[in-house]
């Protein structure tokens, strides 16, 4: 009977492990984590989907902007490590319901052919959560808040809140966010800056309300691209057509 040594026991696990992570390189599948109770992240489903921004009707100014930011992104690492900023972007995706958010967000992903990681604000406890969970996504993914307006009080503009308020309502408001605080905004703030993330990620939030949130959230260097999206205009309804009917001989739709 032949003895088999730890070595290569290890060499061998190191060698599938290699294998592994070959093919994870190369797989076309893409996949939806979402965050927990415990604040990890669980593997949801697979995204198998290849329908990149091609697919999508944006506004055609919109679609030349968010390619060319998502492209100049890619190809410019080096330049963040020149500069000494963090290497990540934010975008923010704002419009009524139905107007494509969620389907935009699902064409970057296949286009930069990342991962996402769907953040869910509401089950965040305190702030070592909040920083643990932006953390432990790994490089070069998207990190996504839908509705974030609806998410969390936090993020909310106090001046709207607070408005046509007496003194003594705003300070019982201001006491109240305290005591049921589940993390605090200057962390939440700090998380989309980009100093504890990995490198390439990209944080994308969507909101039905922009002039609900707190300007602190949105502003250049948090979310350095912003779109807004409407309903179909000519060029977009168009472009739909085209993106159904291309594939096939039009006599057999009839």
């Amino acid at each position: 009977m032949r003895l088999v040594r730890i070595s290569d026991i290890s060499k061998f696990l190191n060698e599938i492990a290699q294998l592994y992570l070959n093919d994870q390189k190369i797989s076309k599948f893409r996949y939806r984590y979402e965050n927990t109770l415990k604040s990890q992240w669980n593997r949801m489903q697979k995204l198998s989907s290849n329908r990149g921004l091609d697919s999508i009707a944006l506004d055609e100014k919109q679609e030349i902007l968010l390619k060319k930011e998502l492209d100049t992104f890619v190809k410019n690492k080096n330049f963040y490590k020149l500069i000494g900023m963090p290497y990540k972007r934010g975008i923010l995706l704002s419009g009524k319901p139905e107007t494509g958010k969620t389907s935009l967000i699902n064409a970057i992903s296949s286009y930069l052919s990342r991962d996402i990681y769907f953040l869910n604000l509401k089950l965040i406890e305190n702030d070592l959560q909040l920083n643990a969970l932006f953390s432990s996504v790994p490089s070069n993914q998207l990190i996504v808040l839908e509705d974030v307006d609806a998410q969390s009080e936090i993020l909310l503009n106090r001046d709207i809140r607070l408005n046509n308020k007496s003194i003594l309502d705003k300070q019982k408001v201001e006491k109240e966010d305290s005591e049921t605080a589940t993390f605090s905004l200057p962390t939440f703030l700090s998380c989309l800056d980009g100093h504890i993330v990995s490198e390439g990620t990209i944080i994308i939030m969507t909101t039905n309300h922009i002039n609900f949130l707190d300007p602190a959230c949105i502003r250049s260097g948090r979310m350095d691209l912003q779109l807004e999206l409407g309903y179909c205009t000519h060029y977009q309804i168009k472009k739909m057509y085209e993106n159904i009917v291309q594939n096939f001989n039009i006599t057999d739709l009839i």
